[in-house]
C-alpha cells in the first residue's frame, strides 16, 4: 500500500471528532488524503476550522480534498457556490468534485439539479474562482466517474438528447469509449 484515502463527513457532522489522538493515528499511518463533504457554506464553521488546526498542529497535514452533490436549493445558486468553494479554498481544501445527483437515490426529483443547469452555473464561476479552487463536475455511471463538459450543448462525446416521452438524458463516452446512457433531471 503506497496511499491511503479516507472519506468523511465527520468535519461537518461532528468535527469535535477529529482530536489530537485520532491525528496522532492518521499521522502514525501515514493517511495520504482525506476527502471531506461539505454542501454549503454554513457547513464551514469554526469548529472545523479548529479541528482542521489540529492537523497543522501536530505537523501532519495530509491532502484535504473535497466532494458535494450539487443540490437545488442548497448550493446550486452562484452566489452559494462561490462562497462554498472560496471557503473551502482558504482553510486549504481543494473542492475536487462537484456531483450531479445519483439517479437511483432517494430525493432526486426534488434535490437533483439538470446536467445543463450545473454546468451553466460552473461556466458562470469559471472565471471567478481560482482554477486550483474549481471543482470536476462529474457523475457517476454504472460504467465509472464521467466528467460533465461545461459547454452548452455538450461536446462530441458528450450528448444532451430527450427520450420518446421528451425525458432528458445524456449519452457519452465512457473512459472504455463506449457510448452509454445516463438519465438527466427534468
Amino acid at each position: 500500500i503506497k496511499t491511503l484515502r479516507l472519506n468523511t463527513r465527520a468535519f461537518s457532522f461532528c468535527p469535535q471528532r477529529i482530536t489530537p489522538n485520532l491525528v496522532s493515528i492518521l499521522s502514525k499511518h501515514k493517511v495520504t488524503g482525506i476527502e471531506v463533504h461539505f454542501c454549503h457554506s454554513r457547513e464551514l464553521t469554526q469548529e472545523v476550522d479548529t479541528a482542521l488546526s489540529l492537523f497543522d498542529q501536530s505537523s501532519f497535514r495530509p491532502l484535504f480534498v473535497s466532494r458535494a452533490p450539487l443540490l437545488a436549493g442548497v448550493n446550486d445558486s452562484e452566489s452559494e457556490l462561490t462562497k462554498l468553494l472560496l471557503g473551502l479554498y482558504e482553510r486549504r481544501i481543494t473542492p475536487y468534485y462537484l456531483f450531479h445527483f445519483f439517479p437511483d437515490m432517494l430525493g432526486r426529483k426534488s434535490m437533483g439539479v439538470p446536467l445543463r443547469k450545473g454546468a451553466e452555473l460552473l461556466r458562470k464561476l469559471r472565471r471567478k474562482i481560482p482554477g486550483v479552487a474549481f471543482p470536476r463536475y462529474t457523475l457517476f455511471h454504472p460504467t465509472g466517474k464521467q466528467d460533465i463538459p461545461l459547454s452548452e450543448n455538450g461536446t462530441d462525446d458528450f450528448l444532451y438528447e430527450t427520450d420518446e416521452k421528451q425525458k432528458p438524458y445524456v449519452r457519452f463516452k465512457n473512459w472504455k469509449g463506449n457510448w452509454v446512457t445516463y438519465p438527466d433531471i427534468d
